[in-house]
């Protein structure tokens, strides 16, 4: 615990890259610079990317009072990318403060955290929820859609991908029920009334309500909402052969 709050103060009070005011607004949630985050409080960032769940140090047998995630860069594995640490910070004080962190004090720094831009297109107001710009053949998916997350990239861009299938050869569009995930985030990117539009991943507090009403735990309304999307995902499934039916193919 003390080197964790060694490692806040220095990451809160280090020297940062004086950024544009253009720079600066609208930052998304997942986006913040790691020194924002652990300016909201002082576990801010260990219920984040120094989030500790799940893993027991060998040395005491106990779960640590925060951790970081170090993903290999290389089949080697000689280089590692210090995950959900985006930062503002000059050079020099991300080598001088990331080498706080036990076993990362004689690290050496390939490149260097910075922050990127977000980009992406006001879907509610250009695409249908097929993923197209109507009245063209042109779709869009993934994070420039606002579709966030890898799964939701990959899954719109699978929706697209048929969809683009579905025009070439004149079948019908294929559009997914706002009871599965995946449409109710579609839903939510493609619905003109939606204002001020920002990325978004899929989850529980954009699906509509269960219909019976019933009143339920946290867990069981959860395992409601899944079963409704499953449920529902496979009756598309089914019913649109023609798109997933390889032999109808």
């Amino acid at each position: 615990k003390d080197e964790y709050v060694a490692f806040i103060e220095a990451l809160t009070s280090a020297e940062r890259v004086i950024m544009k005011d253009f720079e600066t607004r609208d930052l998304f949630q997942a986006c913040q610079p790691a020194e924002e985050v652990a300016r909201k409080g002082i576990d801010a960032i260990r219920f984040g990317a120094m989030k500790p769940v799940g893993l027991t140090d060998p040395r005491t047998g106990r779960r640590p009072w925060a951790a970081v995630q170090l993903r290999a860069e290389n089949r080697d594995c000689t280089a590692y990318n210090l995950v959900g640490f985006q930062t503002n910070l000059t050079f020099p004080e991300q080598k001088r403060v990331f080498r706080m962190i036990p076993g990362l004090e004689h690290a050496e720094f390939s490149r260097f955290g910075v922050m990127h831009r977000n980009t992406f297109i006001d879907s509610p107001h250009l695409l249908d929820k097929t993923m197209r710009i109507p009245g063209t053949k042109v779709r869009f998916a993934g994070q420039i859609a606002g579709t966030e997350g890898y799964t939701e990239a990959i899954a719109s861009g699978l929706l697209a991908a048929l969809n683009t299938f579905a025009d070439l050869s004149s079948r019908d569009y294929l559009e997914l029920p706002n009871t599965s995930v995946l449409g109710c985030l579609i839903d939510y990117a493609t619905d003109p009334a939606v204002e001020d539009y920002q990325p978004m991943h899929v989850n529980f507090g954009i699906m509509p309500p269960l219909e019976d009403g019933r009143r339920r735990s946290k867990r069981d309304r959860y395992a409601a909402y899944s079963q409704r999307g499953k449920d529902a995902l496979e009756r598309v499934i089914r019913d649109r052969g023609d798109l997933f039916d390889r032999n109808a193919l």
